[in-house]
């Protein structure tokens, strides 16, 4: 059995979500299993160049479909499934995505929320993706936030931290120089898909079961 999962990732612009979506999110565990052995320095240094490249990069704009085939998937009840993740990364030019955002949420299962709680201004437009999307999305969609800080980058003083912080899961020490950060942002968002997959496979049974009773 085979299910297709669409993820929301969106924040302001230059948040690092492209970094995360292509690099952690989209990964197997095994992909990233370098991280948990310390004496693979060379590989970790590499994957940091990888990352810094990525932020060259031209913005994205309206969107990058990032997927991650699962072969097997166990949820919570134990059954096991096939789920072809797609994480759609979206433009953090809200101004410019405002009208398209009713379109991109459709069928979408879970947001991941990305900020960079060192950049003055983050916040305050993380809160206004936060407002767009409430209105657009039903409340059982798992939602969860990453304050991803970027090496290197001096703290803005009148960096605000959004108010979504105190409503939804949020992932403490996002960073991109630490090792264990990459593995708990891996684990975070395999957590929150898990119960988006849960969700969505409940709700697949519940059809079929109504299916086959009008068949009867």
């Amino acid at each position: 059995m085979s299910l297709t999962t669409k993820v929301l990732l969106v924040g302001p612009q230059s948040a690092g979500k492209t970094v995360l979506a292509k690099y952690v999110f989209s990964k197997e565990s095994e992909d990233l299993s370098f991280l948990e052995n310390s004496h693979e320095e060379k590989e970790f240094d590499n994957f940091k160049l990888d990352l810094a490249s990525e932020g060259v990069d031209v913005p994205t704009y309206p969107l990058r479909i990032h997927e991650r085939n699962i072969d097997a998937f166990q949820l919570s009840s134990g059954a096991v499934v096939s789920c072809n993740l797609q994480i759609w990364d979206v433009s953090g030019d809200l101004e410019r995505m405002r009208d398209k955002l009713e379109v991109l949420c459709g069928n979408a299962l879970g947001v991941v929320f990305v900020y960079n709680p060192g950049r003055q201004g983050h916040g305050e437009l993380l809160d206004l993706w936060y407002r767009e999307l409430e209105n657009l999305l039903p409340s059982s969609v798992e939602k969860i936030l990453y304050p991803y800080r970027i090496p290197d980058q001096k703290q803005s003083n009148r960096a605000v931290q959004p108010k979504l912080a105190g409503r939804i899961r949020c992932v403490e020490d996002c960073n991109a120089y630490e090792r264990e950060s990459f593995l708990r942002m891996h684990a975070e968002f395999d957590q929150m898909l898990r119960k988006a997959v849960d969700r969505q496979q409940t709700r697949r049974e519940k059809q079929e079961r109504s299916l086959m009773g009008n068949k009867i």
